[in-house]
């Protein structure tokens, strides 16, 4: 595969078939492969397949299939037959509001959530995909409660803190927000976007740069490809006086999201302190051009100071 041949690649995962035919990962490898080389029949059977052993997987790959290979009214049909056949179940809903989300229909998807959550009896993934849906259309009340209600039925799921957390943030309420995000570090160390916002937090809000090192740290090990986590780490470093080394991940942050003006504007304020001006006075421009209100706020008075 790494050498685009396609051919052996398809060879090797069906000699591995033969020898395994269960395999789940040498059936998506298969379906993937074939889909490759748009030979979608023989994509679609292999990820029939899949389908039952690991059904979700199956299924999402399959609809997905249909989708890209202009079959649209084959995935239509297929996820009326699982809404029909497996109402007790989330992952039908879960494929339902993700195709709905495809066809830019966030009603509809909010709308199969719903229904979804009202007959399964495990519905916590179907209301955390509610809960941030509310949150992209700014229903914030709506996605809070939604949360809460996870968190109450599942007290130990750090993804649900984290994400109630970044609704308080949109809502103003920092210090609650904090606390969420230690409540889901708490419970998973390797949740990264809690431990990312954290260390924002800590060191923008709350005045504890020293503290925000070791969370900001903690999520660029994870991922440390991701730039809006080197923008974090970044911010937190210069909050520290480590200017060098936030410069270094800024620039980088800076090339991989040129768009978010978020990132120039730190870059700005580490250029500012190397003595960089006529490039932070570039960098600053640029943000009040097409930066956020709250960045453009940031860039007017660091431009005054230069």
């Amino acid at each position: 595969m790494k050498g685009k041949d396609f051919t052996k690649a398809l060879a090797a995962v069906k000699h591995g078939l033969e020898k395994f035919p269960g395999s789940v990962m040498l059936l998506e490898m298969q379906g993937g492969l074939l889909l490759q080389e748009k030979q979608f029949d023989d994509a679609a059977a292999a990820y029939t397949r899949l389908a039952e052993i690991a059904p979700e997987r199956g299924y999402g790959l399959l609809t997905r299939l249909y989708f890209v290979s202009d079959q649209q009214d084959k995935g239509g049909q297929l996820i009326t037959d699982l809404l029909k056949d497996h109402p007790d179940q989330d992952y039908p809903y879960l494929l339902a509001a993700r195709i709905a989300l495809q066809k830019r229909n966030v009603d509809g998807a909010i709308e199969t959530l719903q229904v979804g959550i009202s007959k399964v009896n495990q519905p916590v993934r179907l209301q955390m995909d509610l809960g941030q849906l509310y949150g992209m259309t700014g229903k914030l009340e709506q996605s809070e409660k939604i949360y809460q209600s996870v968190i109450e039925k599942a007290p130990r799921l750090s993804v649900a803190y984290s994400s109630l957390g970044g609704v308080k943030e949109q809502m103003g309420d920092k210090g609650a927000a904090l606390e969420l995000y230690r409540s889901a570090v708490k419970y998973d160390k390797r949740n990264v976007k809690a431990l990312n916002n954290l260390a924002y937090l800590l060191a923008d809000n709350f005045g504890e740069a020293k503290k925000a090192l070791n969370s900001a740290m903690s999520a660029y090990r994870l991922q440390p490809g991701d730039p809006r986590i080197m923008d974090t780490l970044a911010f937190v470093l210069l909050k520290n006086n480590k200017v060098k080394e936030a410069v270094v991940l800024l620039e980088k942050a800076h090339k991989l999201l040129p768009e978010v003006q978020t990132v120039g504007l730190h870059l700005a304020m580490a250029k500012i302190k190397t003595g960089e001006l006529e490039t932070a006075k570039q960098l600053l421009q640029d943000v009040i051009k097409k930066g956020q209100p709250v960045d453009v706020d940031q860039a007017k008075l660091l431009l005054k100071t230069i």
